[in-house]
């Protein structure tokens, strides 16, 4: 099947790019895949909050859709896949791009990577997600939230598939050695408020019998915070140190509140590594670790004291060894690419109409 991509690569690592970073790397059998990077220009930067230059952005689009045009002209590809944070801007965009798909007779498929009616949540922005919709074959969406505001708000075919993990990505053991008590908390992804860090900097002073390891860009409200001595702010950090600290580690917590928040691939390799989980009921998060308590707890927004009980609950070594092997079992049956690669090449026969 000849696909057109239509996405941006790292740098900067956002979960577009490593979503892109791996398919590209890990390959599909089924697809022959064209690749169009839409990266910002300019020097924009999605985790500093800059502000959206227009005449950048008008640059940006124009190259975006003359590759787009050139790649349908050489290729003829059968189906354009573009991957956007349903921000209104880039709404706008896929307007055209999906525009031209229908021009050279190819399906047109949006992959929404976010909570979709907290990103869509407004009366402007609902009119253009509907009018980009009489565009658009399909979608592609990361969580219940967003399927449930595409049935309501189109006719479209709309399907859930998860973020994944590359096979060789994952550890080279099947069960982890689970300490007697947890010593080490974990956190990697944006250190920021919105990412729930500064509930876990709370907590953190509760709990003066474990280190906690923040990994991740600092944001400014998380700097002029009072931190606590056995909490460690490593900033941005490369893929080796973030596997070597999760061996090290006895517990995951990832209390995320983002607006935009989706499906957290930072959470997947947790699991991946044997992590029990503490998690907001946010996104796709409680799906993923279950919400009985399979591999691990759900707890409210901005609840320390909920996740300073979850710590404590979770020095029962039993409990831990439990939700770790049920964990590292979820992401090979679920979130690994030949798993979730079919369930992408398998929408795009449903919206071909193809059996």
């Amino acid at each position: 099947m000849k696909v057109l991509l239509i996405s941006h690569m790292p740098p900067p690592t956002t979960g577009i790019g490593s979503w892109t970073r791996r398919v590209l790397e890990c390959g599909v059998p089924e697809w022959e895949i064209d690749f169009v990077n839409s990266n910002m220009i300019g020097g924009r930067d999605p985790f500093q909050n800059t502000k959206v230059v227009i005449s950048d952005e008008a640059k940006r689009c124009f190259s975006i859709w003359k590759e787009e045009i050139k790649a349908l002209k050489k290729n003829h590809d059968e189906v354009v896949h573009t991957n956007i944070p349903c921000t209104l801007m880039g709404l706008l965009r896929e307007s055209i791009t999906g525009i031209i798909a229908k021009v050279y007779g190819a399906k047109f498929v949006i992959h929404c990577h976010c909570t979709v009616p907290n990103v869509v949540n407004s009366g402007l922005k609902r009119t253009v997600f509907k009018l980009v919709s009489f565009l658009t074959d399909g979608y592609i969406v990361l969580n219940t939230a967003s399927e449930d505001f595409i049935k309501k708000y189109t006719n479209k075919k709309v399907k859930i598939i998860p973020n994944f993990v590359c096979e060789y990505e994952l550890p080279n053991y099947k069960e982890r050695l689970i300490d007697a008590s947890v010593k080490n908390v974990l956190f990697v992804g944006g250190v920021s408020a919105d990412k729930g860090c500064d509930t876990l900097i709370k907590a953190a002073k509760h709990i003066t019998g474990a280190q906690f390891h923040l990994v991740g860009i600092v944001s400014p409200e998380i700097k002029a915070m009072e931190i606590p001595d056995n909490v460690t702010l490593y900033g941005n950090k490369d893929k080796n140190f973030v596997q070597n600290i999760m061996r090290k580690s006895d517990v995951f917590v990832f209390l995320s509140r983002y607006f935009g928040e989706d499906f957290s691939v930072a959470l997947v390799e947790a699991m991946a590594a044997g992590l029990p989980c503490v998690v907001t009921d946010w996104a796709a998060n409680a799906d993923m670790i279950g919400r009985n308590r399979e591999g691990g707890f759900v707890i409210p927004q901005k609840d320390y004291i909920a996740l300073v009980n979850a710590i404590s609950e979770l020095q029962d070594q039993k409990t831990r060894q439990q939700m770790s092997r049920r964990n590292m079992e979820a992401v090979r049956t679920l979130y690994t690419d030949c798993i979730v690669t079919k369930q992408i090449s398998d929408f795009y026969c449903c919206v071909m109409d193809k059996k």
